[in-house]
């Protein structure tokens, strides 16, 4: 069984890596240990998420710091803010990685809006146009992955996360292109079309 541990701040992901990061892990293919919310996480702690005996893996979410900038402007010094939901960092440095909007942790309307945390992503923008940590930004390629072949990654699902040969053929038609679209304009492409293995289910 996978455990999957909730952990924002340092001190608790520091806690984590104690209690975790020189065990065996007890799973193949997956990680044994997943790291939910996973939010103020340093280049050195990353390094040891890779480096680590344990196979860590990690979901965070670029909602939060777009719908609740106030809150973490207010709370956290300025070197945690600079390590605040490092995406490309940990896109580059732990391999299982998910972005997810964990609903209703926020009462941001729009928080489930998968759109919307990829702009959040590649934008770095809070809801009020406040830049959070430009240098953490990650292509819109790179987040759509997060939401799929990553993804999969991180849990025991088979046939799903990729459009391949054996795969289950479940996937969403876009009404515009999201790698060209406008940054400031991903947030408004929506769903054309839904299969799911297979069927067509909703078509706008």
């Amino acid at each position: 069984m996978q455990l999957a541990v909730h952990a924002m701040g340092d001190r608790a992901l520091d806690r984590v890596m104690e209690l975790f990061a020189d065990e065996d892990p007890w799973l193949d293919g997956i990680p044994s240990v997943r790291i939910e919310h996973a939010t103020i996480i340093s280049e050195e702690y990353a390094a040891r998420l890779r480096d680590a005996r344990m196979s860590f893996g990690v979901a965070t979410h670029t909602v939060f710091f777009f719908a609740e900038y106030d809150g973490y402007e207010t709370a956290l010094h300025e070197v945690q803010l600079a390590d605040a939901y490092p995406i490309e960092r940990l896109y580059r440095t732990v391999g299982p990685l998910a972005l997810s909007s964990d609903r209703p942790a926020t009462a941001w309307s729009g928080a489930d809006d998968v759109m919307l945390s990829i702009e959040a992503a590649v934008r770095r923008r809070a809801y009020n146009g406040v830049e959070f940590g430009a240098d953490a930004a990650i292509t819109a390629a790179q987040a759509v992955l997060l939401y799929t072949g990553r993804a999969a990654t991180l849990s025991p699902l088979e046939g799903v996360g990729r459009i391949a040969e054996g795969f289950d053929a479940s996937f969403v038609v876009l009404d515009r292109d999201l790698f060209t679209v406008a940054e400031e304009e991903i947030s408004a492409v929506r769903a054309a079309q839904t299969w799911i293995r297979g069927e067509l289910v909703y078509e706008r």
